[in-house]
């Protein structure tokens, strides 16, 4: 417009908006820097929005404050939420606790009943301070007696659980330092062993040379306490036993 003519003579061109970031503008982009976009301004001050400090801290205030404020509604829409489904849940389990007749199904819901009394004592603390989006009653479902026996019996089941891990655990480690010093006896004894046999074919070695290679045949004969040729058999005994025959 303003290369044909047609926009005011003190009109300010803006900033080039790219066509890839045209949807990701925020607050801190280039764009809101331009005093050009109000073309009424002519007289060239540069507006509070732009040069005064005080201003941009307060639009940023008042942008924070908006946020908050959206926040705080949808806690309390959460929060209303919240005890709608909890209620909810609660008078169905009375509803199925007071029609079952199966022992075992029955003992699913005293678990489900005991797992929503100490869900809604969380719930009841952590979102007391917050506001309801519109009227709620003033019960979750549980009364205070019910809550106050299931957070008693989980104490009690997780101090007895934490005793018994802990007794386990030292059962366990015990378990296997004893596994592994028998392991580590076995292996001393085998490795102790096997360098007495190595000493022993070395020691047959320096005797027998000739029996090198043949470890296991001259072994069997110092254990078995034979000598490999009988005196009995030698040339010299053969020879004085004919002497005697002739």
């Amino acid at each position: 417009m303003k290369n044909s003519g047609l926009a005011p003579s003190k009109a300010v061109i803006p900033s080039k908006i790219e066509r890839e970031g045209l949807f990701k503008l925020d607050v801190d982009d280039d764009i809101w820097q331009d005093i050009g976009l109000d073309d009424d301004n002519l007289n060239g001050v540069i507006p509070a929005w732009l040069g005064d400090e005080n201003t941009r801290k307060g639009i940023k205030a008042m942008l924070e404050l908006d946020r908050c404020v959206e926040e705080e509604q949808r806690l309390a829409m959460e929060r209303c939420t919240l005890q709608e489904w909890l209620l909810e849940e609660w008078n169905s389990l009375l509803a199925a606790l007071e029609i079952c007749e199966d022992i075992d199904i029955t003992y699913q819901l005293e678990q489900r009943k005991t797992y929503l009394c100490h869900l809604c004592a969380i719930w009841e603390q952590k979102t007391r301070p917050l506001a309801t989006q519109y009227d709620m009653p003033n019960t979750w479902g549980p009364s205070e007696a019910e809550i106050h026996e299931a957070i008693k019996l989980d104490q009690n089941a997780s101090w007895d659980y934490d005793d018994s891990e802990d007794i386990n655990d030292s059962d366990y480690d015990s378990e296997i330092d004893g596994e592994d010093e028998e392991l580590l006896e076995a292996f001393e004894l085998s490795t102790l062993a096997d360098a007495y046999r190595n000493e022993e074919i070395l020691s047959v070695e320096s005797l027998f040379p000739a029996s090198k290679g043949n470890e296991i045949e001259v072994m069997s004969l110092l254990m078995s306490g034979t000598p490999g040729l009988s005196r009995s058999k030698s040339p010299r005994k053969r020879n004085r036993r004919d002497d005697d025959d002739l």
